[in-house]
């Protein structure tokens, strides 16, 4: 609804403020739903914009990302160097590109020497797209880039300061980074972190490529020439390829190159980013859901203010306000609760976002998000928040304010009931409400118990009798050097993995060693699996997928290192190491799960690869079962495994759980040292106890749960106020009536019963509908899935009992007014 120039004046802001401040309740509920339904409707846009957003270095906004989708795979798939060098040399769209290849250091120098250090591989030309000059030094030029050159490295600012003490004379220092002693040739401003959240970085020194997809793939970008548009500058990139195509035939057969903004290839977007995600489609959808929700319930209450103004508004009809200036007048009031829920949501969800980030980043538990990736509040996004806050005002007063304007109002003076219209309508519409309000929130609490069940056991120290707290999780890895081959790469792997655990098993302090490429609580692989003879269909939410288990490859005394006898069969050995042995162990969860309970010693078990012949995957031989020991706790669907042996080398990065008698944190020292002393080249991640490790899915469960927890916490309160409204409106409406029945004898009880029958029949059509969801919806978060009727009674009714507890407190006062009216003032009113 358009309102025309000038329309709104300074005593339609000052009438707003009053109205508002005449009822408190109503107007904080109003902007606490908006405070929450504004800043998530924006969600999925401003984090669309933040992704295509460019890099701090690229003003002109020309910087854009050269790679390649495969069809086949349906995901991204970085360039060759080759491809690299073609495009470089040929392609006159773009007047600078860049190749970068990210990986972790392990940093030999400053107080804490030893641990990891994020960085890149990068050429020269790189440096030059991005056009940052260093603060102090130079940066690699093309006489560093060759096999044979000098090892040099330039390092950020915050390294330089945190781990160096800022020292003015850094540039020209030697510093051990890797099993390589590097020059430090230079030290990047504050806030260079590309190409996401790296500190360190070292020429790309490649071999000169021969083939297509010879060597380690690169990330390729450029700055396009001037004039020249993304679509240009991938049909001359698709062209150059053609060239190759030859070449590997197969290939290209499902490749497709795409130029597209650098932060969609970094986060491995699609090439129309967020737009061709499905996922985020439903995102977009739900937040726009959430944002209505919001508007109609407020639109609900802003009714019940409206209503109870009714003979103020038909005054001012009779004087001569038309029905514009009324909307007007109710738009302004709008205006002011959803621009103060706009300001106040946007800055609360920046402050709290903020604050989970840093406290999530300071315990290691997400990595740091990329420098160019701003969540913050800007100005555009306090502009799109007012737009957000503008919309919403008129989605709010819209439906009030007709519904009280133009000739229904002039209709309403003239009945001797006063508001009778405006009783049915505002009854009608707050009943639906209500009950919808109830029904979501019964739901929702429902929900949030079933993932805090999950978030729960997720925390739980002691996994199938494993004590986690007293074991030392360590993850070491040994990045491939971009001039070696796989085989030599997995022959280094091997024997510095050996050497790391002969280490390890000479320590005195060292009880026990379990080492594979998944440790209990930590994330595991998901596969599909067939078991000789027997058939077997997927349960729950993925049976279209067939049967999943969780799979791992272990070290023999993997099992032993953890504390754990096997429970039938036997343990792998080391001739389960030969290349031939076809073995495998699993638990008791993928007995009971797949199996019912039958003996599994002696089948013969496969993971066949989608989109393949099953026939192409070799049988192997179960051996043992040992016990479930956390394969998957926020996922009991997923808690059935199989493990197979680990070969040397095969492994990487690579799991070790050290188990030792004292606080595992005191051991992190002398483990920096072994590592120095025995393996160089293998790369630390901050070691932690086992008890502090959170599966990635653990996260998504926690945040969920918070969500809803914060959703509840708006649904009951909207709920609550359209009680306590609609019982209020009642009483101001029926008083009359009520001193009728109290002079003629009726019971405060009966009084207070007439009053609230509405909402409690609101309330029992919202139980009625949310509780066999809540039943459900704890079940399915809870377990995955269906759980037996006692359990979803149990759920459903604890959350009938405590929205049914608040609606009762919302209930109380304005019933208390209704039964302290003396019927002789009651009958001298207008009713």
């Amino acid at each position: 609804m358009r309102l025309p120039k000038g329309l709104v004046s300074r005593l339609d802001l000052k009438l707003g403020v009053r109205t508002l401040l005449r009822h408190p309740a109503l107007t904080v509920t109003s902007i606490l739903a908006l405070a929450v339904g504004i800043p998530i409707g924006m969600a999925p846009g401003h984090l669309a914009e933040s992704l295509s957003r460019p890099l701090p270095e690229d003003t002109d906004g020309r910087i854009r990302a050269v790679r390649f989708w495969d069809t086949e795979a349906n995901r991204a798939a970085d360039p060759s160097l080759l491809e690299y060098e073609r495009w470089t040399a040929d392609l006159a769209s773009f007047s600078s590109m860049g190749a970068f290849r990210r990986r972790p250091f392990r940093l030999g120098d400053g107080a804490e020497g030893g641990s990891t250090v994020r960085g890149a591989e990068m050429s020269a030309s790189a440096f030059a797209v991005l056009g940052t000059p260093p603060l102090m030094g130079r940066l690699p030029g093309p006489d560093d880039e060759g096999p044979a050159a000098a090892k040099v490295v330039v390092m950020s600012a915050s390294l330089w300061t945190t781990r160096f003490g800022g020292d003015p004379s850094i540039v020209g220092r030697v510093i051990q980074v890797g099993d390589e002693a590097r020059t430090v040739v230079g030290v990047m401003p504050s806030g260079f972190a590309f190409p996401a959240s790296e500190h360190l970085w070292v020429p790309l020194a490649d071999a000169p490529p021969t083939e297509p997809s010879s060597g380690l793939p690169v990330s390729v970008f450029g700055r396009m020439a001037s004039g020249v548009d993304a679509t240009t500058a991938q049909e001359s990139a698709s062209a150059i390829v053609g060239r190759l195509a030859p070449m590997d035939p197969e290939r290209y057969a499902r490749r497709r190159v795409e130029v597209i903004p650098f932060g969609y290839a970094a986060m491995g977007l699609p090439a129309a980013g967020t737009a061709a995600m499905g996922e985020f489609l439903f995102l977009r959808v739900l937040c726009g859901i959430l944002l209505l929700v919001s508007c109609a319930n407020v639109a609900m209450l802003v009714f019940a203010r409206t209503t109870t103004r009714w003979r103020e508004l038909a005054i001012r009809a009779a004087l001569g306000s038309g029905r514009t200036r009324i909307v007007a007048q109710l738009f302004v009031e709008s205006l002011l609760v959803s621009g103060i829920a706009a300001v106040v949501g946007i800055l609360g969800w920046a402050w709290t976002f903020d604050r989970l980030m840093a406290a999530m980043e300071a315990r290691e538990w997400i990595p740091p998000l990329p420098y160019w990736y701003d969540l913050g509040v800007s100005s555009s996004t306090l502009v799109w928040a007012m737009g957000f806050a503008a919309v919403t005002a008129l989605l709010v007063a819209a439906i009030p304010a007709l519904r009280v304007s133009g000739n229904r109002i002039r209709q309403g003076m003239q009945n001797a009931g006063g508001g009778g219209w405006m009783r049915r309508t505002f009854g009608s519409v707050t009943g639906v409400l209500i009950a919808a309000d109830t029904a979501l929130a019964i739901a929702a609490i429902a929900l949030a118990a079933g993932l805090s069940d999950r978030v729960r056991d997720a925390l739980v120290d002691d996994v199938a009798g494993i004590d986690t707290s007293a074991f030392l999780a360590v993850e070491v890895s040994l990045p491939r050097e971009s001039d070696e081959s796989e085989s030599a790469w997995r022959a280094r792997t091997s024997g510095a993995q050996a050497a790391l655990i002969e280490g390890l098993e000479r320590e005195n302090s060292v009880r026990s060693l379990a080492v594979g490429s998944a440790l209990p609580r930590m994330d595991h692989d998901i596969h599909p699996f067939e078991v000789e003879g027997v058939e077997i269909e997927g349960t729950g939410r993925f049976a279209s997928a067939g049967p999943m288990v969780s799979t791992a490859w272990v070290r023999p005394e993997f099992f032993a290192g953890l504390g754990q006898s096997v429970v039938s069969g036997r343990d792998f050995g080391s001739a389960d190491l030969d290349a031939d042995a076809r073995v495998a162990i699993v638990n008791t969860g993928f007995v009971e799960r797949w199996m019912q309970g039958r003996n599994v010693v002696g089948r013969r078990i496969r993971f066949p690869e989608r989109g393949r012949d099953p026939n192409d995957a070799p049988w192997l031989e179960i051996v043992g079962v040992v016990p479930s020991m956390g394969m998957s706790l926020a996922t009991p669907e997923f808690d059935a495994g199989v493990y197979f042996p680990a070969r040397p080398g095969e492994v990487n990065p690579l799991e070790i759980a050290v188990g030792l008698g004292g606080d595992p944190q005191t051991f992190v020292p002398r483990l920096r040292e072994i590592l120095a002393d025995v393996a160089p080249d293998l790369v630390l991640t901050p070691p932690r106890t086992l008890a502090r490790i959170y599966p990635g899915n653990w996260y998504f469960f926690l945040a969920t749960t918070v969500s809803i927890a914060v959703l509840v916490l708006v649904l009951v309160a909207i709920a609550a106020s359209g009680i306590y409204a609609i019982l209020s409106f009642s009483v101001a409406e029926s008083t009359r009536e009520l001193g009728v029945r109290t002079a003629l004898g009726a019971s405060r009880a009966s009084l207070g019963l007439h009053v609230a029958r509405r909402a409690l029949i609101q309330l029992g059509i919202g139980g009625a509908i949310g509780l066999p969801a809540a039943g459900f919806l704890y079940g399915f978060a809870e377990s995955g899935g269906a759980t037996v009727a006692t359990t979803w009674g149990i759920a459903g009714l604890a959350a009938v009992a405590v929205v049914g507890g608040i609606a009762f407190v919302a209930a109380l006062p304005p019933t208390r007014r209704a039964l302290s009216i003396p019927p002789t003032e009651a009958l001298r009113m207008e009713g």
